[in-house]
C-alpha cells in the first residue's frame, strides 16, 4: 500500500541520515584535530614538530618527548575517524620516522658530556654540533646523526657515569672539608701537646676508603683514575701515620 511504501522510503532515509550524521561528525572531529595540530597533506615534519628547526643547544628533551606521544595519537585518532583519509597515515609515518631521533635528542642534551666527550662525539659523526651556529636537529637528520645512535649513547652514558663518580669524589673530600684534627696540651706542660678525640677522623678515613675503592671499582673511572689512586695513596698514608702517631704517644704517655 501507499502507507507501507512511504514508511519504507522514511526508514531509508532516516538510515541514511544516521550515517551522514555520524559522517559529518567523524569529518568535523578530524577538522577540529587538523585545526589544532595544523595538519595537512602538504605538512611537513618540522611543521608539525617545531623543536626540528631550534637549535639543538635550546632543546628541552622532555618537550620533545612529549610531541611525539602527542602526535602518535593525533595520528591514531585521525586514522581511526576517517581510516579512507591518507592525513593520518601521513602524520602517523612522519612520527615513526622521527621516533628514533628521540634518544639522539636526549643524548646530545646531556648536560653531563665534557669537551672530551663531545670529541668522541665530533671524532664519530665526522663533524662538529657542539658550539656550531644552525646546528637544528631537522640539519642534524640531514647529516644522518640517527647512523651513529649506539656510538652517542655510549657516549652519553658513559658522562653521567663519570659525573656519578665525580659526585662520590666531591662527597669524599667533603668528608674533610669541617674535619677538626685536634691537639690538646699535655697537663701543665708548656709546649707540649697531644693528639685529642680522633674517632670523627677514624669514621671519616674509613669511609673515605670505602668511597675511594668504590669508585676505583666501576668500569667507568677511568677519566678520573690518577686522581683518584692520588687520594687513594694520601688517604693510606694518612692513615698509617695516625696509627703511628697514636702508638709512639701512647708509649710515650706511659713512660712520662
Amino acid at each position: 500500500s501507499n502507507k507501507w511504501a512511504m514508511n519504507a522510503v522514511l526508514e531509508q532515509l532516516t538510515v541514511r541520515g544516521n550515517s551522514w550524521k555520524a559522517n559529518l561528525t567523524r569529518l568535523s572531529m578530524i577538522e577540529r584535530l587538523a585545526e589544532k595540530y595544523k595538519l595537512s597533506m602538504g605538512a611537513a615534519l618540522p611543521t608539525i614538530i617545531p623543536d626540528v628547526t631550534n637549535d639543538i643547544h635550546d632543546i628541552k628533551p622532555e618537550d620533545i618527548e612529549k610531541q611525539v606521544v602527542v602526535y602518535g595519537k593525533v595520528a591514531y585518532q585521525a586514522m581511526k575517524g576517517l581510516p579512507t583519509n591518507p592525513v593520518g597515515q601521513k602524520l602517523k609515518d612522519q612520527v615513526e620516522i622521527f621516533k628514533p631521533l628521540v634518544p639522539i635528542v636526549v643524548d646530545l642534551c646531556n648536560e653531563a658530556l665534557l669537551d672530551r666527550h663531545w670529541e668522541l662525539i665530533h671524532n664519530e659523526v665526522g663533524f662538529k654540533i657542539k658550539g656550531q651556529d644552525g646546528m637544528t636537529l631537522g640539519k642534524l637528520t640531514e647529516l644522518h646523526i640517527q647512523e651513529h645512535t649506539d656510538k652517542i649513547s655510549q657516549v652519553a652514558t658513559t658522562a653521567a657515569q663519570e659525573q656519578v663518580l665525580c659526585g662520590m669524589l666531591a662527597k669524599v673530600r667533603g668528608l674533610w672539608t669541617d674535619c677538626d684534627f685536634v691537639l690538646n696540651p699535655y697537663k701543665e706542660a708548656k709546649d707540649m701537646w697531644i693528639l685529642g678525640e680522633t674517632a670523627e677522623i677514624v669514621t671519616n678515613l674509613d669511609d673515605s676508603l670505602v668511597g675511594v675503592n668504590t669508585i676505583l671499582g666501576s668500569r667507568f673511572v677511568g677519566a678520573i683514575r690518577d686522581e683518584v689512586e692520588r687520594l687513594q695513596k694520601q688517604l693510606m698514608l694518612f692513615q698509617e701515620t695516625l696509627d703511628e702517631w697514636q702508638a709512639v704517644q701512647k708509649n710515650w704517655m706511659y713512660l712520662e
